[in-house]
């Protein structure tokens, strides 16, 4: 009687071992295992759109978790080594990627880095003798959609070459994604053309490629990072700048703190408004429709607010 339970146990376990590594292991409809797995938020959502059915993706570091707060779990690292391929975005955002990298790609795991497919500015606003973890690049090239359009390229570029099988199904929903973000492209330059003001106030420096994009000037409170805060006589010389050229709205972002944006609003009698780099957005905010280019929408509604811009 006690062997008859022993191996009734024992057949339980191998089964429960069965079903646990089932779920683990997601399949697309190729039968390729694996999952893509990618860094943050916006490549989530750019994978996301080309690779529609295909093959599963995850966002890593969670959806409403900013890229710069994120280091991954053990059992995070578990389940990037069972991808097919990890997409990041590079330039010292996600470092943690860029240390993984070697080890995948020896385990079989494609690697795809977003920062070599596009242009990188200098990062500015560094106090001298300052420390930063980007290094010397910025790493926020996915706020300007031209840039998104470039990674959305590589993108689909990367999953044919890990599933040719649904090549055709991979061209075209990126071709419809970027023409989606040509629209969106168009609408900023159209939106922003004809205004009377033309700089703005931004929490961290995460904005460069959006303003040099489409011809504005920012201030940032914060460097590359939201956790490098201005000093004492940075920020007096930002409330002096402020006061002379007028600005009456200063921006926040939603994942991080709102502080050094209300004082400085305060100080100055100015108002508050969101100015989002789209680095996360909730499953609540998705299940109510927000996107990747619905937010910049909101943004170029925000800015045209604070830069007194004409309607087109």
């Amino acid at each position: 009687m006690k062997k008859n339970f022993y191996w009734l146990g024992v057949i339980i376990l191998l089964l429960a071992i069965f079903v646990f590594w089932r779920l683990e292991a997601p399949q697309n409809s190729s039968g390729i295992h694996g999952t893509v797995t990618t860094s943050f938020y916006p490549i989530y959502e750019f994978t996301s759109r080309v690779a529609g059915s295909d093959i599963s993706v995850i966002n890593i570091s969670g959806n409403n978790v900013s890229p710069h707060d994120y280091e991954p779990s053990a059992q995070d690292i578990i389940r990037i080594e069972k991808s097919s391929l990890l997409i990041f975005n590079g330039a010292g955002l996600d470092p943690w990627a860029e240390r993984l990298t070697h080890d995948l790609e020896e385990k079989g795991v494609s690697v795809l880095e977003l920062a070599s497919h596009v242009t990188l500015l200098d990062a500015t606003g560094h106090e001298e003798g300052e420390e930063h973890e980007h290094g010397d690049k910025d790493p926020h090239f996915w706020v300007d959609p031209v840039n998104a359009k470039q990674e959305v390229i590589a993108i689909r570029d990367a999953l044919i070459r890990i599933d040719p099988e649904h090549e055709s199904g991979y061209t075209q929903r990126a071709a419809d994604y970027l023409e989606e973000l040509q629209a969106l492209d168009q609408d900023i330059r159209d939106g922003l053309s004809a205004c009377e003001k033309d700089t703005i106030v931004v929490s961290h420096n995460a904005f460069q490629y959006f303003a040099q994009r489409y011809g504005i000037q920012t201030l940032s409170l914060a460097g590359l990072s939201p956790t490098n805060e201005p000093s004492v006589q940075q920020l007096t010389e930002i409330t002096d700048t402020v006061r002379k050229l007028g600005i009456q709205y200063i921006f926040f972002e939603t994942l991080v703190s709102s502080r050094l944006s209300d004082i400085l609003a305060s100080e100055v009698g100015a108002t508050t408004l969101v100015l989002d780099p789209v680095a996360g957005i909730s499953e609540a905010e998705q299940a109510r429709g927000a996107s990747y280019i619905s937010v910049m929408q909101k943004n170029l509604s925000n800015i045209q607010q604070a830069l007194q811009c004409q309607s087109q």
